[in-house]
């Protein structure tokens, strides 16, 4: 993320030696955002009449290229989905009579995009978490944004905006990775990651991607701040070594997999995200959910598909999901990280700790994929071997 220092590293690894080094360095990203698109997200789990200076206006956003009112939409599947169709879904098509159609899904969103013909795109916007926005840019699968046409960008967040380039997306919302725990045997306070090792807490840990089980354990680690072992070439191994620490009983794929390890009580806590858990939360009363107060996290930017012929009518959507009323609701609904700094949280994630300024989004550390593309073929095989020990 531009908050590390890394990404300064990183962006600086590319040496004298001329063109063909920077050539050879751009496609090594995008080999790796080629072969990696999604990884994580497939472990992911989920108007009141504002004035019109807040932008959205009450137009249809007709593209004027086509007279077919409709949008569709690719978004996270799961509880995600159901979210967004009660809130988002209902609330667009409630005020500008459009019709849009959401299309449920996790990692074939990119490769579906890729295998489509180019003027028969299979969405007019997509959902992409950090991983595949990148590849989405690498492979000019999305469109550039323009910004006179999406004035709500100016409310978000300056941490956010500047954590990703919104060239090709509008960032929309996120989730911190948190802590789901049994409270029938958990009698603690989990008020950060290092509780969980101090308590010998039986664990299932996120074992489908890296990178944010590999957060966690450089939360944890204390040679360098913040995460900062990931990003600096001679302290790789440490974070690898701190998962080890933890009493991970299991490492899961999906969340299915984490759930089933929740009510197995092979694990009396899991990784996993604020969102999803809140919803496991409300229909089971012995689950309760913290957030560390300092810990790691997802965040989506939604881009309009290349081909589309709805350019207009998607960037009035967008701009859409960014208004202050709309991201309130989505936050009350979803307990998610939200983009627009006007914005409120839910209860629920005020009470846990969300950010309610710029300085304290720097709390969450988000992974940066720029660097780790560097990385990853020699993280993922560390990963898989810590996974057996």
């Amino acid at each position: 993320m531009s908050g590390h220092t890394s990404q300064s590293e990183s962006d600086g690894e590319t040496t004298s030696s001329g063109s063909d080094d920077r050539e050879h360095n751009i496609q090594k990203r995008r080999t790796f955002l080629l072969s990696m698109a999604g990884a994580s997200a497939s472990l992911l789990a989920g108007c009141s009449g504002e004035s019109s200076g807040d932008g959205g206006g009450s137009s249809g956003g007709s593209s004027g290229t086509t007279t077919d009112q409709s949008l569709k939409v690719a978004v996270w599947s799961g509880q995600y989905h159901t979210y967004f169709k009660n809130t988002i879904k209902r609330m667009y098509e409630e005020e500008t009579g459009t019709t849009v159609k959401l299309v449920p899904g996790w990692s074939a969103i990119i490769s579906k995009i890729k295998s489509a013909p180019e003027d028969d795109p299979p969405y007019d916007i997509a959902v992409t978490e950090g991983q595949m926005y990148n590849q989405a840019q690498a492979e000019d699968l999305f469109l550039k944004i323009r910004k006179e046409n999406i004035p709500n960008l100016k409310k978000v967040y300056p941490y956010i905006k500047n954590l990703r380039s919104t060239k090709y997306g509008a960032p929309f919302d996120g989730a911190p990775v948190a802590v789901m725990y049994n409270n029938q045997k958990i009698n603690y306070d989990i008020n950060d990651w290092q509780t969980l090792i101090d308590n010998d807490t039986r664990l299932t840990m996120d074992g489908g991607f890296y990178a944010y089980t590999i957060h966690i354990a450089a939360i944890v680690a204390d040679q360098m701040p913040g995460v900062e072992e990931i990003y600096n070439k001679q302290h790789h191994k440490v974070p690898f070594k701190r998962v080890k620490d933890f009493n991970t009983t299991s490492f899961y794929s999906t969340g299915a997999e984490r759930w089933q390890q929740m009510q197995l009580r092979i694990a009396n806590a899991a990784q996993t995200y604020f969102g999803v858990s809140m919803g496991r939360k409300a229909d089971n009363d012995w689950i309760s959910v913290t957030l560390p107060e300092t810990t790691t996290g997802y965040y989506d930017h939604y881009g309009v598909v290349r081909g589309t012929d709805k350019r207009e009518m998607a960037e009035h959507f967008l701009n859409f999901m960014l208004r202050t009323d709309v991201q309130n609701k989505w936050g009350k609904t979803s307990h998610q990280l939200l983009a627009n700094k006007n914005a409120e949280h839910s209860q629920a994630a005020q009470e846990a700790g969300f950010p309610s300024t710029n300085q304290e989004y720097k709390d969450f550390h988000f992974p940066d994929y720029e660097y780790l593309s560097d990385y990853s073929d020699t993280f993922s095989r560390k990963f898989e071997k810590l996974k057996r020990s």
